[in-house]
């Protein structure tokens, strides 16, 4: 059926009284208000639950990475403990000479051998020395020497014996590798020389009367954290 434009008009105007009639009436305000904020409220929570299961989500997956982490981080110190106790056991026969002259066309393991027989009192057979040699810059007081024994048993006799060296300008030290020997040295300039020492290859320090192996530069920071 086809409205007539006075029908039309008639209607509109009938709309248009309704809504006014509605508009002025509070209670339908009301209830379309509170309608309203019913869904807002219903779609706000669902989205507040939605993101709230994504944010423990994330948060789960952190903790995991930070737990991997850390495992990793363990894993890798761990495994560089090892190298580095595999390369200090590779010098277990080895040690430093320091404070020698050094002269022109010198035999090192002549000399060392006097040096034992002299300051030491030990009969040290030219062939329980694999090698020995300068290492180091020539800074006019004569370089260290370096020696490897060919046993064990004969190095350890000639460490036990470096105190016999006290107050002759020579001393006598393991051979430490790089990472062990700045932890020896940071050691010393915090628990002083005479409270620090080295002992196959391992770093000892005596603190509180008590008796603490030092490793790696961790376990310095433990301790350490004994003295604050």
């Amino acid at each position: 059926m086809v409205l007539t434009q006075s029908q039309v008009q008639d209607i509109q105007g009938l709309i248009s009284n309704t809504i006014q009639v509605l508009c002025s009436d509070s209670n339908f305000l009301k209830s379309i208000a509170d309608n309203v904020a019913s869904i807002v409220n219903d779609n706000l929570k669902k989205t507040f639950e939605e993101h709230r299961v994504i944010i423990n989500s994330l948060k789960q997956e952190v903790a995991t990475l930070k737990l991997q982490q850390q495992s990793l981080v363990k894993e890798n110190l761990d495994l560089k403990s090892e190298v580095v106790d595999l390369q200090q056991y590779s010098r277990r026969n080895c040690i430093r000479i320091f404070g020698i002259k050094e002269q022109p066309d010198e035999d090192t393991d002549n000399v060392l051998l006097h040096l034992f027989k002299s300051k030491l009192n030990l009969d040290i057979d030219i062939n329980c020395i694999d090698r020995s040699h300068r290492v180091g810059k020539n800074t006019g007081r004569g370089r260290h020497i370096i020696a490897r024994f060919v046993s064990y048993r004969d190095r350890n006799k000639v460490f036990q014996h470096k105190k016999l060296l006290k107050g002759s300008g020579i001393t006598i030290t393991e051979d430490l590798v790089k990472s062990r020997l700045g932890v020896y040295k940071l050691a010393q300039n915090k628990f002083k020389k005479e409270n620090v020492w080295t002992m196959d290859g391992r770093v000892f320090v005596k603190f509180a009367d008590k008796k603490y192996i030092i490793r790696s530069q961790g376990d310095l920071d433990e301790l350490l954290k004994l003295t604050s």
